[in-house]
This record gives structure tokens, C-alpha cells and sequence, in this order.
């Protein structure tokens, strides 16, 4: 069996302190005491190398820099005048579901469990005997509250197994990132279209409540394409996917 390689993708220094006190260049100061929070993410080689190459060829690119997903959401949001210094960030895409906190402002945890997108719309349609198309119209249509009492009542049981296990683990990871603190009220979710309304329904979980200082709901904002419109153009015609715009607005600002 071929053995797995891990490779860094990212290794960046997202904050830096001297004798307490943030700062940008730390060359030629003196110092008693020296804090820098670091940032490192991995990847498989083996993925790694077969993304890249279609990427260059899709884009016909000669180079390709690759950056995770999570630094990219964190620090768009961080920009936001909506976010204070404590957030959540909650990714709800592809493969995974990805929990994170900021505290102070800087990305200090984070947990993924692999009950993304994709494992609901497959485990729904496993269930359910049905295409994964289907399984995504009928989980679309159900994060919509948009069954009829007929489609409601043949699919119930199978949408009550998925949105349990979901739960479990989301809990689960807030409950490892809050460690004996309680949780930030502001959480900032990335999920498309389909399963939106229902991860920001979710969370409203009365079972959340106990993580939060007040013991009350967490405030859920949806990182979609009303919040980021402001700060990315499109063409006309042109569909507004959430996450390509925190993309754009990541790219811009490491570019600048």
C-alpha cells in the first residue's frame, strides 16, 4: 500500500506581539517577550498534485498556488465591520464540516468532522434509494420548508437520522473548541444554497444554548452573497457563488 504524504500548503504568521503590543515589523526592536500565532495547513500530495494539474489545464495556468478554505474564510470575515474581535466560523462544503474560533481577532481552533454537503445528499439518497440529483432537489426543498405534508411524512425519518448525526458532532466540536470558556454569540456560516436555511435553523438548537455566556441562542449570520456583495463586482448574468467571493475578496487582499 502506498504510503501518504502530507505536504504544507500554507505557513503563515497571522499575528505578532512584542513586549505585548501587536506589530506589523518586529525588526530592530528590543524585547522581553515575543507571542506570534502561526498558521500551517496540509494537504495529501497525491490530491494535492491531481488538482493542480486540472486545474492547468482547465485554466491552461503555468503556475498554481493553493491556500485552504479556512484562511480564506477567517480573514474575509475578520475585515467585516459585522464580526467583532470572538466569532465562530462554521463551513458546511463538499466533504466536511468545519468548526473554527477567533478570539481577539486571531484564529486560535478549529475541528472538522466529515459530514459535509456532499455525505448528507449521499446519505440521503442511500436511504432514501434514490439518485444523489434527487437527494439534492429533495434536501433543497427540505432546508426550504418547502415539502408538502406527503413528501414530509415519507422522507421524516431519514432527514431526522441525518440532522442527529450532524448535530452530535457539530456539538461535539463546539464543545472541544470551547473548552472550559464559553463560545463567542456571533457565528458566521459558509454553505450554498441547499442546505443554508437548514444549518442555520440547526443551530439554533436549544442544546447550543449552554456554550454561550447568556444561555442564549447564537447569533447566526449567513456568509451568502447579500453580506459579501458590497466588496465584490460580477458582469452581468453572472451567478454570485458565496464562496468564490470570499475568494475574490482573499485573493485582493494578499495580492495588495
Amino acid at each position: 500500500e502506498k504510503k501518504r504524504q502530507g505536504v504544507i500548503i500554507e505557513n503563515q504568521i497571522l499575528s505578532l506581539s512584542v513586549n505585548g503590543y501587536e506589530t506589523e515589523n518586529p525588526e530592530g526592536q528590543s524585547a522581553r517577550e515575543l507571542e506570534l500565532s502561526l498558521y500551517t495547513a496540509l494537504a495529501e500530495q497525491d490530491i494535492l498534485e491531481r488538482f493542480t494539474a486540472r486545474v492547468r489545464r482547465t485554466a491552461h495556468a503555468d503556475e498554481v498556488e493553493t491556500h485552504s478554505f479556512l484562511l480564506a474564510f477567517f480573514s474575509v470575515i475578520r475585515d467585516l465591520r459585522e464580526a467583532d474581535e470572538d466569532f465562530l466560523l462554521v463551513d458546511v462544503s463538499g466533504e466536511v464540516t468545519e468548526v473554527s474560533v477567533a478570539r481577539n481577532g486571531e484564529l486560535r481552533m478549529s475541528v472538522s468532522y466529515p459530514l459535509g454537503r456532499n455525505f448528507l445528499v449521499r446519505t440521503l439518497a442511500l436511504e432514501c434509494a434514490i439518485s444523489f440529483e434527487e437527494a439534492l432537489s429533495l434536501l433543497a426543498t427540505h432546508s426550504r420548508e418547502q415539502g408538502n405534508d406527503i413528501l414530509a411524512s415519507r422522507f421524516r425519518s431519514a432527514f431526522a437520522s441525518l440532522e442527529e448525526k450532524w448535530m452530535k458532532e457539530f456539538e461535539e466540536s463546539l464543545s472541544h473548541i470551547a473548552g472550559e470558556a464559553f463560545l463567542p454569540h456571533a457565528i458566521f456560516v459558509a454553505a450554498d444554497k441547499t442546505i443554508a436555511p437548514w444549518v442555520t435553523r440547526t443551530i439554533q438548537n436549544e442544546a447550543l444554548y449552554q456554550y454561550t455566556l447568556t444561555a442564549k441562542p447564537f447569533v447566526t449570520n449567513l456568509a451568502d452573497e447579500k453580506m459579501l456583495n458590497a466588496h465584490v463586482s460580477f458582469g452581468p448574468g453572472v451567478e454570485k457563488d458565496p464562496f468564490l467571493m470570499i475568494d475574490a475578496m482573499f485573493l485582493n487582499k494578499i495580492k495588495n
